[in-house]
């Protein structure tokens, strides 16, 4: 018989650490580099900030034919469309 001479296995490099730091700079590499997240920001921005605006406007031309004219809830409609485009 002969004898086998069996070599060991090469050293496996050391993991990084995980921090905080590095955590959110794979976040924001993530956030810059797919398109989509950019797009649904915009579509939410959209959304939020130009029917919250065309709603009120809606509305506040109706208060001469409204006695109570009470911009709160509608105005929150466009944020809670912005919501669903996230």
């Amino acid at each position: 018989m002969t004898a086998t001479t069996l070599n060991p296995a090469p050293a496996r490099p050391a993991l990084p650490v995980v921090t905080q730091k590095r955590v959110i700079l794979s976040e924001w590499i993530k956030l810059r580099s797919l398109r989509s997240t950019m797009f649904s920001l915009l579509a939410a921005l959209v959304c939020t900030i130009g029917l919250g605006l065309l709603i009120s406007y809606l509305r506040a031309h109706q208060i001469e034919t409204n006695n109570g004219f009470h911009p709160g809830p509608d105005f929150d409609a466009g944020h809670r469309v912005g919501l669903i485009a996230i």
